[in-house]
């Protein structure tokens, strides 16, 4: 059925939103605005503190990196230092000081024991197939015409007779032996008249093997390791 309003317009009644649409309108119009409010404030308040906070990371990150370039340099060099340092500390350990042997040498030759030519001779071959580092060779004269001297020289060089200071110095020879060539007996050129012998040692130098190196590794627990 059809129904006819037949009042004028103006006294018609008025037709308003139904309350549960004009509740949906105001809600939908305060999430907008409130929405609206937290996109301004993200802007121009929260992006642009993130966006800093993200350039100074970024800017420590390349600091750190720059860093870690330098210590990787520097642990490299110190690995590289510490390796020839091991190399020098090796070859010092068994290199033979010269000077204290000839030093010993001279303590212990007597007075009537003169040492007219000192020489030393490298081994030859391979050094796996020489038992020993070298000869050390000495021609010597003995005054006066006595083999004995030249028995008691080398009796005092093993460390057999006084003097006894540097008891030691036969340890770093091959078996604490001394070889002989024979002797002669000669009159020195400017002692004429007069009877010497002249007699020939030689010692051969053991090969010295550096000592065990303590070196401290990490363990799979974290804690350290000494091996040798």
């Amino acid at each position: 059925m059809i129904t006819v309003n037949l009042l004028p317009p103006d006294l018609r009644p008025v037709e308003h939103t139904p309350l549960p649409r004009l509740l949906v309108i105001y809600t939908g119009v305060a999430l907008a605005a409130i929405g609206l409010t937290l996109l301004a404030f993200m802007h121009f308040n929260w992006i642009p503190d993130v966006q800093t906070k993200i350039s100074n990371k970024t800017q420590e990150v390349e600091s750190l990196k720059q860093q870690a370039a330098e210590y990787e340099t520097l642990n490299l060099a110190l690995q590289n230092i510490t390796q020839r340092e091991k190399a020098c500390e090796a070859i010092w350990r068994t290199r033979t000081l010269w000077w204290q042997k000839l030093d010993s040498l001279c303590d212990l030759t007597p007075d009537y024991v003169g040492l007219t030519t000192l020489a030393f001779k490298e081994p030859t071959g391979a050094p796996t197939q020489v038992p020993d580092e070298g000869t050390l060779r000495m021609d010597c004269i003995a005054a006066k015409d006595e083999e004995k001297r030249v028995a008691s020289f080398r009796r005092i060089l093993k460390g057999e007779l006084p003097p006894d200071r540097d008891k030691q110095f036969i340890s770093d020879f091959v078996g604490g032996e001394i070889s002989d060539y024979g002797w002669k007996v000669v009159e020195p050129p400017d002692y004429p008249g007069k009877l010497a012998i002249n007699f020939t040692l030689e010692m051969k130098l053991k090969p010295k093997v550096p000592p065990a190196v303590q070196t401290t590794v990490p363990s799979a627990a974290g804690r350290p390791v000494t091996t040798r």
